[in-house]
């Protein structure tokens, strides 16, 4: 996860995901190569209640070695490189265009979202992706669509190929600038056809 540490960017119902995904592994006897979670955006100074209990139920569920704490930072190309797969679990509605999604799918990553906000206008449930519910809900889902990538090489390669398939179709530069073109043509119409009384 690439995110500022909150409750609202939904690290800790990742972090219930991540060690169920972990249990269901052991108990499917399923032979996967090491699975880790990286959070990136931590920040002891903001959230400091919220990051302590998430520090606490990595320690209390013996998971220390799977799970990496990195300091929030604006250099995020690195960290994309180093993972096979972006969690974006973001627990609100509101949630707007979800720039890192965009980031992680031009790295050829697919992308466990949740079906809820900015998310569901770019990623497609199983096309360049795979969506999850939002809440406690969306916790067993979350664990099974990493179970199911990490067991599943080529599927995962698949989705991440397409997701960036649609980061060059639709989310390059001159995409962004012509949709913003089109908005800036149509307010210029209406104002126009709208004079001041």
């Amino acid at each position: 996860m690439i995110n500022s540490v909150s409750h609202g960017k939904g690290q800790d119902l990742f972090l219930q995901s991540f060690y169920e995904s972990l249990q269901l592994i052991v108990q499917k006897k399923l032979r996967v190569p090491s699975m880790h979670a990286v959070i990136v955006g931590s920040d002891m100074t903001a959230q400091p209640k919220f990051e302590s209990q998430l520090r606490d139920f990595v320690r209390l569920n013996k998971i220390q070695d799977r799970v990496h704490f990195i300091n929030k930072t604006l250099t995020v190309a690195p960290y994309l490189a180093a993972i096979d797969v972006l969690v974006q679990n973001s627990q609100a509605q509101g949630e707007c265009f979800g720039r890192i999604t965009i980031e992680a799918m031009a790295f050829q990553l697919p992308v466990l979202g949740t079906a809820a906000g900015g998310t569901t206008e770019i990623v497609v449930d199983g096309l360049t992706g795979l969506l999850h519910p939002m809440g406690k809900e969306g916790v067993t889902p979350l664990a099974k669509n990493m179970v199911t990538l990490a067991t599943n090489v080529h599927r995962r390669l698949t989705l991440g190929m397409r997701g960036y398939g649609k980061v060059k179709e639709m989310f390059l530069e001159r995409h962004m600038a012509h949709r913003i073109a089109i908005v800036l043509k149509e307010v210029l119409q209406k104002a126009k056809s709208h004079p001041k009384l």
